[in-house]
């Protein structure tokens, strides 16, 4: 079989697992893909990448080719050819969703992905237990202007830093290209593990080296100039003293004007964006010699080894930066290292010894075939897949039994060596046909509907006389995460996402039922910690309270403002971070504290717990996690007192839900309850002690 054919072959089989959806002419029609596969990837990417091509379709062509593995794109640039600039809107929120839906899939497989609705993606997961790999070969947190101004803006966009950010603390498994990266992210903040195999890409043999004097030297890139420069000196020269070789561009770079002189002998190739056709291509080129040149920065440090292992491929000697990153796949024969001042011996040399240059691809290629192979590189990725898989299921058996833990979510790649591939497959296959049944039926749409609420149906003040145009055009101007139903039944906000407040809230909320019941709210001051979106300052201001609202989001101030106004209140509400000293001291005196959901949202929660004990007269209603001595996994010390806790980690500010920094502390309970009477609350009656998906909470009446 001749080389196009060989790979015309493998890309018929890589699109054979793409299920219609790729057509994004059709994407509305939401496609279903075929199930028969045991392992369904749904692969996340801003594009169909060479990265997704080359450590994921190649490696698994002859799994696809045996129908155990299928493979279906969700791709940004999907997103953008069906609603333009609007990307980010509710309309490509739900067509998000429902493409997660319609998927079908076993595990989430996200590339480099730093588009819209990464925490969309990953609470869906979440919510129906598919485990995600996050995959990563490039240090996307730091992405320089040297590789091109387009680039460089477009990665370091504040909203795809975020995402990157956001995936790699957050999924099941991050799969990093090698160690130098992993040592890189955890420089940038990003403590946990990683899975790092014994390597990221890989190749077959497709062309022996051409003997004889050597025509062709070559280089492939794409925006990496700075890098070229690096060896153009030495390829002038060489040109120079070679009369009878060409030197040809591959890629997106520019001519030089150095090369100027050499008229036609200097040949630039067109993108190829299919990488197998890429694959062709370049075998077809025939290059004696090929370079990688490498600048001195820190983003090349940490890059990967595919131009070697493409040059051996297609029978192409390999001329390498020394002390970067191709030191270990160049040893003992299987490339030339340069020095920054050697690039005139190396190329001279392969230029004109063909004995010289045969051994150094015959060593290359073997060193290709015995540790870069498609076969090792297949069992990895599924072994990344399988270890996501079992953790996405974890996470929902944790789900179903309401445990407190969550699975890790960090991995630790197997050696190698002990993977069986045949093994591997049947132990994802044997867990997900345990489960698939009870996934299914957490996986259907949510609701969103606009009327026809007949449960907690609640006076609604002002809303009751919006016509229903009105009321549609308010539930769209602000990002609601919840909603309230008026008496007719019509929705007043909205649902978070699948399975987050997606039925109307009850106004009053039992809790408060009883904090009344037990304080008698009428004419006294409450603070509200926490007010989000006023559904609880409502059911405040009904039982006749003076309430003063507070939140560390002013987007939930401003929906708490616009919620109570049209039901008629008027609390005073303002932003304050009540883990700030400074926002402390803003708040008012008052009798009585609500403080629902946020402790546990909370870094330092015994300082704030003291100063907010200055401030409260009478007592508080306090619903929040707290930590069992099996949980905790740390302490720190406050004025002289050690406290035990439980390290939670936090998404942040951009995540509704989330606590405002990077972890929260999760008290004991009897340390919670020695520390408020310590500060004089000494009546701790519990209400509702109960073990939620996250942990054991509890709701409590605190007076003094």
């Amino acid at each position: 079989m001749g080389i196009h054919n060989a790979f015309a072959a493998l890309a018929r089989l890589a699109r054979k697992a793409v299920t219609p959806a790729l057509d994004v002419e059709d994407t509305a029609k939401f496609p279903l893909p075929n199930s028969a596969a045991s392992i369904r990837l749904l692969v996340i990417a801003n594009a169909v990448i060479p990265t997704v091509q080359l450590s994921l379709l190649s490696p698994l062509a002859d799994s696809i080719a045996a129908g155990e593995v299928s493979l279906e794109f969700l791709t940004e640039e999907q997103i953008k050819k069906v609603f333009g600039s609007n990307i980010r809107s509710h309309d490509a929120l739900q067509w998000f969703r429902q493409r997660l839906i319609n998927s079908k899939a076993t595990c989430i497989f996200i590339c480099r992905y730093s588009g819209p609705f990464a925490s969309e993606l990953l609470s869906y997961s979440r919510e129906c237990g598919i485990g995600t790999v996050y995959c990563i070969d490039d240090d996307l947190l730091n992405v320089p202007r040297e590789i091109g101004e387009a680039k460089f803006a477009y990665h370091n966009h504040p909203l795809r830093l975020t995402a990157v950010r956001y995936l790699l603390e957050e999924a099941d498994v991050v799969y990093c290209s090698n160690e130098r990266l992993t040592q890189r992210l955890g420089e940038l903040g990003i403590a946990r593990e990683f899975y790092v195999g014994s390597l990221f890409c890989a190749g077959r043999v497709l062309q022996a080296p051409r003997d004889g004097q050597a025509l062709t030297l070559g280089y492939m890139g794409f925006d990496h100039a700075h890098d070229f420069q690096v060896a153009l000196p030495a390829v002038v020269r060489l040109l120079r003293q070679q009369p009878h070789m060409k030197f040809e561009l591959f890629g997106r770079i520019a001519r030089p004007p150095q090369l100027a002189e050499f008229g036609d002998r200097v040949i630039e190739l067109p993108v190829v964006q299919n990488y197998e056709d890429f694959l062709a291509a370049l075998a077809a080129r025939r290059w004696d010699i090929g370079i990688c040149p490498l600048a001195r920065t820190r983003f090349n440090e940490v890059k990967n080894i595919n131009k070697w292992i493409e040059y051996t491929s297609v029978g192409t000697a390999v001329v390498a930066t020394r002390g970067m990153i191709y030191d270990s796949c160049c040893a003992e024969g299987c490339g030339w290292l340069a020095e920054d001042g050697g690039w005139d011996d190396a190329l001279q040399v392969l230029a004109t010894n063909p004995s010289v240059r045969m051994r150094q691809v015959q060593a290359a290629q073997r060193r290709l075939m015995q540790e870069y192979s498609l076969e090792a590189l297949r069992a990895q990725v599924l072994d990344v897949v399988g270890l996501a898989t079992r953790a996405g299921m974890v996470r929902y058996k944790v789900v179903e039994d309401d445990q407190a833990q969550s699975p890790p979510r960090a991995m630790k790649p197997r050696n190698q060596e002990s993977v069986n591939m045949d093994d591997t497959i049947q132990k994802i296959t044997d867990s997900i046909d345990r489960t698939s049944n009870v996934i299914g039926k957490v996986r259907e749409p949510a609701s969103v509907a606009f009327d026809g609420f007949d449960e907690h149906r609640v006076q609604s003040g002002y809303v009751e006389s919006l016509s229903d145009d009105d009321l549609k055009r308010l539930n769209e101007m602000l990002p609601w995460m919840c909603f309230t139903s008026d008496t007719k039944g019509r929705r007043f906000g909205n649902i978070a996402w699948k399975g987050k407040r997606e039925t109307p809230q009850v106004v009053p909320d039992p809790r408060i039922v009883q904090m009344n019941k037990a304080f008698g709210l009428k004419d006294r001051s409450v603070l509200e910690i926490g007010c989000f979106e006023g559904v609880h300052t409502i059911a405040l201001a009904q039982f006749g309270a003076e309430v003063t609202a507070v939140d560390s989001r002013i987007e939930n101030v401003v929906k708490t403002v616009v919620r109570c106004n049209l039901f008629g209140y008027k609390p005073t509400s303002f932003v304050s971070d009540i883990e700030k000293a400074e926002d402390m001291a803003r708040l008012p005196r008052v009798d009585f504290v609500h403080h629902v959901g946020v402790l546990y949202h909370l870094k330092d929660p015994v300082i704030h717990l003291k100063r907010l004990a200055a401030l409260t007269g009478r007592g508080f209603l306090l619903d929040t996690h707290y930590a069992t001595p099996e949980m905790v996994n740390n302490k720190y010390e406050v004025d002289g007192h050690d406290y035990r806790y439980f390290h939670y980690r936090e998404k942040g500010r951009d995540e509704v839900f989330s606590g405002m920094y990077d972890h929260a502390k999760w008290l004991l309970l009897d340390d919670l309850k020695g520390l408020l009477a310590e500060l004089g609350f000494g009546s701790f009656q519990i209400l509702k002690d109960e073990q939620q998906r996250n942990g054991p909470r509890i709701t409590a009446l605190v007076c003094r």
